[in-house]
């Protein structure tokens, strides 16, 4: 690797994506669709000479990197070890639930003061430090408008739900975070359990994902009625399904993850449960809030009795929605855009 390459330092310790392999498509599809953005990034990023490397790569190489910068997700075990070697932090990235890195969101402040930019969810504007630019995240999505290819109405299953079957069972999370950020953030684990439990006792409900079938929330009947395995392709098992249920891990302003667009561009109408201000990013003529309704039996009633062209006109704005510029914040185009910008500002001011 030579030296007059301007290099930046994605920081990973995930030891899967390491040596580079976050780069990878292939094998970044493997671990989380998630991910993708992160090789375009690094694709167009190679278009304006600026390389990106992981830290395993940085702290080994024999080769003396010059002005290297750091982009880190959330913190790292390697994060303060290359601040100490010199890499320059730049931009500090989040797009974990707050009662998944707990920590990070407690410690908010101190974290984004090392870096110079901060993308974060719009709940964690306040906490963020005065020493860094604060930047709303937008979760980067590695959909384009190809991939929108919804089936016929009456070619699909009723409605799914693919998710694993996690749990938040320390309490002191929970509390910790609604002191620290507002008592409306609300763990959401148990309204899927809830709208499970509704779900199986309908016709045309499917369940996937890891861990249900040892779920201690969910009685084994319940289970046995529902329970169709895990998945390979979450995107293409949705895709049959007129509905998808798409609650987000936390009730958090701003935390809007990959799981709506997931149903969105599989052409499988939303039903939404998360972000409280979602309706300031996506028009809620393409998903279905289960907040307009009173209890789950009226969301139910609701999709259950849904004709033909009510369904269609779901799909339909849809598909004007991922045309317009309204998506394009979420879109991973976006997002390099904006980092790119970033890094080469940084790079030519020295």
């Amino acid at each position: 690797m030579e030296n007059n390459l301007k290099t930046v330092v994605l920081d990973t310790d995930d030891p899967r994506l390491l040596n580079n392999n976050i780069f990878n498509p292939d094998i970044t599809k493997k671990v989380s669709h998630t991910i993708l953005p992160m090789c375009f990034l690094y694709k167009e990023a190679l278009k304006q000479n600026i390389n990106f490397i992981t830290p395993d790569i940085y702290l080994k190489s024999p080769t003396k990197f010059s002005n290297a910068l750091l982009v880190t997700h959330v913190e790292t075990t390697f994060t303060n070890i290359l601040i100490q070697s010199g890499v320059r932090p730049i931009i500090l990235t989040c797009q974990e639930s707050p009662l998944i890195a707990t920590r990070f969101y407690t410690f908010l402040i101190q974290y984004t003061k090392k870096f110079k930019h901060s993308f974060v969810f719009s709940g964690m504007k306040k906490m963020v430090s005065k020493k860094s630019i604060y930047h709303q995240m937008f979760f980067p999505q590695p959909y384009n408008i190809d991939d929108f290819n919804p089936k016929n109405f009456d070619d699909k299953k009723f409605i799914a739900f693919v998710s694993s079957a996690k749990s938040i069972k320390k309490w002191w999370k929970i509390i910790l975070i609604k002191i620290l950020y507002g008592f409306s953030i609300k763990d959401i684990y148990p309204e899927r359990q809830k709208i499970i439990k509704l779900l199986s006792q309908k016709d045309g409900f499917d369940l996937y994902g890891y861990g249900w079938d040892k779920s201690e929330n969910l009685d084994t009947s319940t289970i046995q009625k529902v329970y169709k395995g895990i998945v390979d392709d979450k995107f293409e098992t949705i895709k049959n399904y007129k509905f998808t249920l798409c609650f987000e891990n936390t009730v958090f302003p701003g935390y809007v993850t990959e799981k709506i667009f997931d149903a969105l561009f599989a052409g499988s109408v939303p039903v939404y449960y998360g972000a409280p201000d979602i309706k300031q990013f996506i028009p809620d003529d393409v998903f279905i809030d289960v907040r307009d309704f009173k209890s789950y039996d009226d969301v139910y009633a609701y999709i259950s009795t849904m004709g033909r062209q009510k369904y269609d006109d779901y799909i339909k704005a849809t598909e004007n929605f991922i045309k317009s510029e309204k998506y394009k914040i979420f879109s991973q185009e976006h997002y390099t855009k904006l980092v790119l910008e970033i890094l080469n500002k940084e790079f030519n001011s020295t």
